[in-house]
């Protein structure tokens, strides 16, 4: 059988190779960058809806610099510490106090992401994990401001503690006067309000100091508002709650003495001054009982008939 050979040139065929090896080589790593740029337009277009890719275009930066456009995920599904915000939100309630506290400590971290997550534990039945969740919001402040209506039932939560924790972080991330009031209201200690329990009164008393404490000049000129409130128990609360600042907060209690438009507002001004006056000593009683014997020669008598002790020498 004779079996007939192509001749150069016969059915596309040469007798030359077709290509050498280091131009395959070339070829193979030209396709792989053409396809990894291909990828990344694709991916930079489903980034940006409606910008359709365009071969004129220098394209998106990570193009430019020859790197892969990265891809975010949504905050549910990113990774803290190599878990979900949904896992470390459920860390929350784990019966060791260390891994609790290493779950606080990456939804701090996260940031504002981990807002709906907390907001979320909010509504656990652990008091604990109720207050360090408002806690946590408090810390993000101004821009956890969406989480007010969940905090707010919190003012009235059976864990006098979640309260504290519920109106510091009110304050914080919304500058709500109730917030004051609630602080206030937990410093009065009346009527069994702490249920005969002394340790808890002691440690709801020293949390509701420090909350108002930490908000300084602010927050005691939102109290100084609320002693020209309307409702004799909101301008009780006030008053608690000033008084709690001590010598402090003297300088505005005696501007409201002088200034206040209404009565009820010098009136109040005068008896946390008279017990501001009453917990200090020396120099620092001083400004108070000042204030106090000026307030002999308001017009109102119910201002001008608090008669304050005499002068310390």
């Amino acid at each position: 059988m004779n079996h007939h050979r192509a001749k150069p040139g016969e059915f596309g065929f040469t007798d030359e190779p077709i290509v050498s090896s280091g131009r395959t080589a070339a070829i193979v790593l030209a396709l792989v960058l053409a396809g990894g740029t291909t990828a990344a337009w694709f991916a930079w277009w489903r980034e940006s809806p409606g910008t359709p890719p365009s071969s004129g275009g220098q394209g998106p930066p990570e193009i430019q610099q020859g790197r892969q456009p990265s891809v975010k995920l949504p905050s549910a599904e990113r990774l803290y510490r190599g878990k979900t915000l949904v896992h470390w939100g459920k860390a929350l309630q784990d019966a060791d106090p260390q891994a609790r506290e290493g779950a606080a400590t990456v939804l701090r971290e996260a940031g504002t992401a981990a807002t709906p997550t907390l907001v979320g534990a909010l509504k656990e039945d652990n008091p604990d994990v109720r207050g360090t969740a408002a806690r946590l919001l408090g810390r993000l402040g101004p821009e956890a401001k969406a989480a007010a209506p969940a905090l707010t039932p919190l003012l009235e939560d059976t864990a006098l503690s979640v309260r504290v924790e519920a109106a510091a972080a009110l304050w914080r991330v919304a500058r709500w006067p109730r917030a004051l009031v609630t602080l206030g209201q937990l410093l009065q200690r009346r009527g069994g309000a702490f249920g005969g329990r002394w340790w808890a009164q002691r440690d709801v008393v020293r949390q509701a100091k420090a909350a108002l404490a930490d908000f300084g000049a602010e927050g005691m000129a939102g109290l100084t508002r609320l002693l020209d409130d309307d409702d004799a128990d909101t301008r009780d609360a006030a008053v608690e709650a000033l008084a709690s600042h001590g010598p402090t907060a003297v300088p505005e209690l005696a501007n409201t003495l002088w200034t206040g438009a209404r009565p009820v507002a010098r009136c109040a001004a005068a008896r946390c001054l008279g017990r501001v006056a009453g917990a200090s000593l020396g120099e620092k009683a001083k400004a108070a009982y000042q204030a106090l014997h000026a307030a002999l020669r308001d017009p109102a008598p119910e201002v001008g008939r608090l008669r304050p002790r005499p002068l310390p020498a």
